[in-house]
């Protein structure tokens, strides 16, 4: 079960990465990429959200599947395919922490809650719509109907 939630979490961040665009970065020597050169002193800019749903990495790219992730050990998993958090020495230091955080509410409110659409909405109306931006938030809040799975005694504070 945790394999399962933990590529829910991270095919959500594949399809929609926190930060759509690195931190800008400066070479300091002239590097060649591929059929590129990046001259000296050039900034540069990471976009994480065209990796996510790059055709030529990923298979049906902006279909959601987590099951790519399922049967995949972590160190079997292409780096460079999924990098949300950045990579290298200027990776996000607090990656492990933000994916385990992540994971860690997940759970809870699968656990604790039923999630539905409200009244006269289909699941397919729900609005998945993001802003643009440095940082995605959602353009729109979330709406949807709650009911207790547990004990409401457990919920109260």
């Amino acid at each position: 079960m945790a394999n399962c939630l933990q590529a829910v979490v991270k095919e959500t961040l594949r399809l929609h990465p926190v930060m759509p665009l690195s931190l800008p970065h400066m070479n300091i020597v002239t590097t060649p990429i591929l059929k590129f050169e990046i001259p000296t002193k050039t900034s540069v800019l990471i976009d994480y959200a065209a990796i996510g749903r790059d055709p030529a990495t990923w298979k049906d790219p902006l279909q959601f599947e987590p099951q790519r992730f399922a049967d995949v050990e972590a160190s079997q998993m292409d780096t460079f395919k999924f990098i949300p958090f950045g990579y290298g020495r200027r990776g996000c230091p607090g990656a492990n922490l933000g994916l385990v955080s992540v994971q860690l509410v997940l759970a809870s409110l699968v656990q604790g809650f039923e999630w539905a659409p409200v009244e006269g909405q289909t699941p397919h109306d729900i609005d998945v719509n993001e802003s643009s931006g440095v940082v995605c938030f959602k353009e729109n809040p979330l709406v949807l109907s709650a009911t207790h799975r547990l004990s409401r005694t457990l919920y109260e504070l």
